[in-house]
């Protein structure tokens, strides 16, 4: 499955996350042509993704391993 699709069809516009380096960043999904670019500007590859759709803001979470230590980003997605 194609995540950035998979959000994209779900009516969701952009999304915003805070950076492993503490930068906030917005993404404005239509510009993103694939679910790599996503990855790219996220600056992770993750090993699962947990999708929290019912939540007031609805979100996904990101987990990757880094070194034993398991890490996550969480991703705010934004409808029109």
């Amino acid at each position: 499955m194609d995540l950035l699709q998979f959000i994209k069809n779900e009516g969701y516009v952009s999304a915003s996350f805070a950076s492993l380096d503490g930068e906030n960043i917005q993404l404005i999904l239509k510009d993103l042509a694939s679910t790599e670019d996503l990855y790219e500007w996220m600056n992770i590859t993750p090993t699962s993704i947990s999708y929290y759709p019912y939540e007031r803001v609805p979100y996904m979470v990101c987990y990757m391993n880094c070194l034993h230590d398991e890490s996550v980003l969480k991703l705010q997605l934004i409808k029109a």
